[in-house]
């Protein structure tokens, strides 16, 4: 053990410092991001009326990817859940920006429609 004189000199010996730091890691969580995952999932169940287990059942069905765009990675953000503003079902889950595009049409299909007859050139 090294010892070091003053005030304080407990807190800068090198047994109290590996001592602290066990202390330290034995009272946080081991996976901050598991946790911080878990916590948004379950605001999400509450807040879309649906269990975890629906969560998983609807990403495993969609193989792990948007349900519009078939990317499989979320491009850094965590999947959103897309439903109907009216009726409030799920209808599956997102990346970021297939969400927002489709947030920006207001849901509407004929909307959807006519960018899609715009994009392949047949537009009026």
């Amino acid at each position: 053990m090294i010892e070091i004189e003053g005030p304080n000199s407990y807190l800068r010996s090198e047994e109290a410092r590996i001592h602290a730091q066990e202390k330290t890691k034995s009272s946080r969580p081991v996976h901050r991001g598991k946790v911080q995952v878990n916590n948004r999932l379950r605001r999400l169940c509450i807040k879309y009326a649906i269990s975890e287990t629906e969560f998983y059942d609807l990403l495993i069905n969609q193989d792990y990817a948007c349900a519009i765009c078939g990317k499989g990675k979320w491009r850094g953000a965590p999947a959103k859940v897309d439903h109907n503003h009216t009726t409030g079902k799920v209808r599956g889950l997102l990346c970021n920006r297939c969400n927002l595009a489709l947030g920006l049409i207001r849901d509407s299909p004929e909307t959807g429609r006519a960018m899609v007859k715009y994009l392949e050139g047949d537009a009026a």
